[in-house]
């Protein structure tokens, strides 16, 4: 049997969950341990720190909000999806196995969010991160939070498929 223990993947997995600990990162991770510290999964821990109660209070506090609203109403707002993906950016293109991600997110885009008066700005996708060098993951990061600053002034994307 071979040991992985000291090999470049297990390493940047280290470094992966510690940048995803960091607190200005990821509130999921703020009030208990991971439930797979071996093998980070974000969609995993994040419904694993949900179901255990495990969120951070300000998430439990947004939570309890929505649920006990009797009605909501979104109004001259701007939204966007940001998410990861378990699969390298040239699966998600026409050639791709898993198909052009603009015809993926249009229904969520244009057939949720526009219809229901959101103003809707281009998506935030880091692709496979699980899988990227530490350094393309920090760029990931440096991205989205470089994007944050200047989000107010983005121009909604159009409601039309290429």
């Amino acid at each position: 049997m071979l040991d992985h223990s000291n090999s470049q993947h297990v390493r940047l997995h280290r470094e992966t969950v510690e940048i995803y600990k960091h607190k200005d990162f990821c509130h999921i991770f703020s009030t208990g341990e991971l439930y797979n510290p071996e093998q980070l999964n974000y969609g995993v821990e994040a419904f694993e720190a949900y179901k255990n109660g495990c969120l951070s209070e300000d998430l439990k506090e947004e939570h309890r909000k929505v649920t006990e609203a009797e009605l909501v109403i979104f109004q001259n707002k701007k939204a966007l999806l940001s998410f990861t993906t378990g699969g390298n950016q040239a699966m998600y293109t026409k050639e791709g196995i898993s198909g052009d991600i603009s015809y993926v997110l249009w229904p969520m885009q244009f057939g949720i969010l526009q219809f229901c008066g959101f103003d809707v700005l281009a998506p935030q996708i880091c692709f496979a991160p699980e899988y990227a060098p530490l350094e393309e993951r920090r760029q990931m990061l440096t991205s989205w939070e470089k994007r944050l600053k200047t989000i107010w002034e983005e121009k909604p994307i159009p409601c039309i498929l290429a």
